[in-house]
């Protein structure tokens, strides 16, 4: 259950939207569309984007990117968790769901996903001018896309964007100007731990976790491991892909074996929740970078040694 507000002219506006080539092909050709830009504000598709940088190019550019998606994702549902607004398609009789979504719809997480992320890419990058053109046109079409499918209301995308420009903008400020990255991530976490006292939905948990797995991954790395970049794409994207094996087979096993402590959906279940998440995370970003030590091996196995050595960067 949830609370039912809205303006009349956000009902009227998805209703427009969705009555577009009704009927038509070009129906089918906009639901498709707006299905592919929706994506584009998919966590896993932000998180592979930061996955390149962070194992490939530039650790510090992966963590200032990585750390605003993933504060957007926090802020997200401590906010859903508060207003607890229902989507369109729930309250409308008149509006399609033509995406399945759950929890609750104020602000967009898809919106602010990619408010955060493909702004601080750009940031990071400022000599890579099409990289402005992105973090402006995708964020835009992303949060227009959550409006046709019938998952948002209007002021759900329009909050949502400015959540994440917010959330980058702040991590960005944060790690450039203060040396101390300890004492931010401790900020953040403690800050977001008061969503504990009223938050029930599993994706509060779950970015909570991410949270707490990606400080202490990148304390564990700067620490003890301190990982060469390169730049070198088929590198990047060699590790990215490892990482992500490494996640899917260590969290598809920590699921299984979580899951027989306690229902998903109890308080237990979601503390185990971001137990699971906090140890994945942890180990991709802090542990796995361990295994690039293997790399030279493999190069020289294949006669690649030289380039291997060109491609790498102190840090």
């Amino acid at each position: 259950m949830g609370e039912i507000w809205f303006f009349p002219f956000e009902e009227q506006f998805i209703i427009w939207l969705q009555s577009l080539g009704e009927g038509t092909v070009f129906q089918t050709l906009l639901i498709w569309l707006n299905s592919l830009f929706s994506l584009f504000g998919e966590a896993l598709f932000c998180v592979l984007l930061m996955g390149m940088v962070y194992w490939g190019f530039d650790k510090k550019k992966g963590e200032v990117i990585g750390l605003s998606l993933i504060m957007a994702n926090v802020f997200c549902p401590m906010l859903k968790n508060i207003f607890r607004r229902l989507r369109p398609f729930v309250v409308s009789d008149e509006i399609a769901c033509l995406r399945e979504v759950g929890n609750y719809s104020f602000p967009s997480g898809h919106s602010a996903s990619c408010a955060s992320a493909y702004p601080a890419a750009a940031n990071e990058y400022p000599k890579e001018k099409w990289l402005k053109s992105i973090a402006v046109i995708v964020p835009l079409l992303c949060a227009l896309s959550r409006n046709y499918l019938g998952a948002h209301w209007l002021s759900d995308v329009i909050v949502g964007l400015a959540l994440g420009a917010l959330s980058f903008v702040l991590v960005a400020y944060l790690l450039h100007c203060h040396n101390d990255h300890l004492v931010i991530y401790l900020a953040f976490i403690g800050f977001s731990l008061i969503g504990l006292l009223y938050c029930h939905t599993d994706d509060y948990f779950t970015f909570l976790g991410i949270l707490i797995g990606f400080a202490a991954g990148r304390m564990f790395e700067d620490r003890y491991v301190r990982f060469a970049n390169t730049d070198r794409w088929y590198l990047a994207l060699i590790r990215t892909a490892g990482a992500a094996l490494v996640y899917l087979a260590g969290n598809g096993l920590l699921k299984m074996v979580l899951e027989t402590l306690a229902e998903p959906d109890s308080i237990t279940g979601l503390l185990l929740r971001t137990v699971r998440y906090a140890i994945m995370i942890f180990t991709v970003i802090g542990v796995y970078p361990l295994a690039f030590s293997c790399e030279a091996k493999i190069a020289t196995r294949f006669g690649m040694m030289k380039d291997l050595k060109n491609a790498r960067k102190s840090r």
